[in-house]
């Protein structure tokens, strides 16, 4: 099974969608940086697909000028 890095928007589509298992099933296990857990799942529970992960490298210069929300950076910074 795969491993994808999402920002908050595929998890929230997907919610609103009421197709979470459908993302689970095309992409396997989904890593998430903590601003994203915090913005998409608040304190409900995480499904077993969902592993938060916190990014070890820091962001380039380029991300950081970058128009981008925390979600994105730190996703991109995770994949990266």
């Amino acid at each position: 099974m795969s491993v994808f890095v999402a920002n908050a928007s595929p998890l929230i589509a997907f919610r609103q969608l009421e197709q979470t298992d459908l993302l689970h099933t095309l992409v396997g296990t989904v890593l998430v940086p903590p601003v994203v857990v915090s913005e998409v799942f608040h304190s409900t529970p995480l499904p077993t697909w969902v592993e938060p992960r916190v990014h070890t490298q820091l962001p380039s210069s380029i991300l950081l000028s970058a128009r981008l929300g925390a979600g994105e950076r730190e996703a991109i910074s995770l994949a990266l």
